[in-house]
């Protein structure tokens, strides 16, 4: 699932947005949500389950450069990667499940 188009350009889009030091300011939340939903229906058309489609999903924003921090955090006290990172798989679900 990490090599179809849809893969290849949330994973270049993130790991672009990452050069520029910034992911707001490169990418709009729109287009982000939108490429993260396609990767969703590919793996949807790939009867993958959401657990999958999860760990996909991490696995684009980790291969692009986003690495998620290793420590507990409250909503609070995450950093910006890990809110990314929250906010892309919260779409990931919302978009599986239709809500």
């Amino acid at each position: 699932m990490h090599q179809t188009p849809s893969a290849v350009e949330l994973r270049e889009q993130l790991s672009s947005a990452l050069l520029h030091g910034s992911l707001r300011a490169v990418i709009s939340e729109s287009t982000l949500k939108r490429r993260v939903c396609a990767v969703v229906d590919d793996c949807k058309a790939a009867n993958c389950p959401s657990e999958r489609v999860i760990v996909t999903i991490k696995q684009i924003a980790e291969d692009a450069g986003l690495i998620a921090s290793r420590g507990i955090h409250t909503p609070d006290s995450a950093n910006d990667e890990d809110a990314a990172i929250a906010t892309i798989v919260q779409w990931s679900i919302e978009h599986y499940y239709d809500i």
